[in-house]
């Protein structure tokens, strides 16, 4: 169809990533990107980037949320020869001391390149960790990443519009459908209280002789290197239901000592900011379709942590679904499918 009218709200990653999907699928639609943060403005922006995600995260299924990951790792390793846009092939361990499932991961075991158990001589180098598992994906540096994939939408003949959406209603006249990448603004504007902020606090760090990554499953610690000549985040926090974006002191001396002692050479590194991030969290990444008021609204939202690392992937299951509906009735006008789809109650 090549009258469609759509509008995409939300410009972090699960937005753009949406909207680059749309627009490859849906050439001739007319795509507007509707956000009141862009860039460094958004959560996405102090994200560490790494392409993985833990067996917290759900999806509808193991093997759909196995798909995406496979998806999305695909999508990034297909730019990653782009120097602008941020991403990089990485490699780096899961680490315990004391409990060996916390290295298995059913999301990424087959589906990374490489993913198994670290070997004698990798234990031996990693001290005190009994328990490792090496893995190949990719780091994806945001502050790289969105403003290319904002100019990379432009030059498509994106509209890119700043604004801020009180209400799906507000906008039922102008758009036939539109997505809702809204990530914790879901809570507002879908009145949808399972989206709950789980405060996350990092230190970026100067340390250039960082070149894998390290995380620490039994602590929730990380190491990770980026794109951008010897940046590394460490972290981090995970305080479910805390709204606060001011850095913390006892956080700060908190993600020093734990991530010191997987690397202690991090004692000559040098603080260059310290960053705040609220993820969205959800029980369960919502995909799916709804009617409300006149529009077609196709939901993609609750990522919590790992919307870099799984947004290629939920964007293209739902702008699936969406080609799945219009496909079924050929014949019938946009208004006329949308007419049949349940109204929300």
């Amino acid at each position: 169809m090549s009258d469609l009218r759509i509008g995409i709200i939300g410009a972090g990653i699960v937005g753009l990533n949406t909207a680059l999907e749309v627009r490859r699928v849906l050439p001739d639609a007319d795509v507007t990107i509707l956000a009141e943060l862009f860039n460094d403005e958004t959560t996405s922006d102090g994200a560490a980037g790494l392409v993985e995600i833990s067996t917290s995260f759900r999806g509808p299924s193991l093997d759909i949320t196995r798909q995406w990951v496979k998806d999305s790792h695909d999508f990034y390793n297909s730019l990653k020869s782009n120097p602008d846009a941020g991403i990089a092939p990485i490699t780096g361990f899961y680490l315990a001391q004391e409990n060996p499932d916390l290295v298995k991961n059913p999301y990424l075991n087959g589906i990374l390149p490489v993913f198994r158990p670290a070997n004698q001589d990798e234990l031996k180098d990693l001290g005190a960790y009994r328990f490792a598992t090496y893995m190949s994906t990719l780091v994806v540096t945001c502050r790289m990443y969105l403003p290319w994939a904002l100019g990379r939408l432009r030059d498509a003949g994106v509209f890119i519009k700043k604004t801020k959406v009180n209400s799906l209603y507000d906008i039922e006249d102008d758009y036939d459908i539109v997505f809702n990448c809204t990530g914790l603004g879901a809570r507002r504007l879908c009145e949808d209280i399972g989206v709950v902020p789980i405060r996350g606090q990092v230190v970026k760090v100067r340390a250039p002789f960082v070149q894998k990554f390290f995380m620490n499953n039994e602590n929730g610690s990380y190491i990770i290197p980026s794109m951008q000549s010897g940046l590394v985040t460490l972290g981090g926090t995970q305080d479910f239901g805390h709204w606060s974006q001011s850095t913390s002191e006892y956080n700060t001396h908190s993600i020093f000592d734990r991530c010191r002692d997987m690397m202690p050479t991090l004692e000559s590194a040098t603080v260059e900011w310290h960053w705040v991030g609220l993820r969205p969290y959800r029980h369960q990444v919502r995909t799916e379709l709804e009617k409300i008021g006149n529009l077609l609204v196709v939901h993609n939202y609750g990522h919590g942590g790992y919307g870099i690392a799984t947004s290629p992937g939920t964007a293209k299951y739902v702008v699936n679904m969406l080609q799945n509906l219009l496909k079924s009735h050929p014949s019938k006008s946009i208004k006329e499918i949308i007419s049949q789809v349940p109204l929300n109650n």
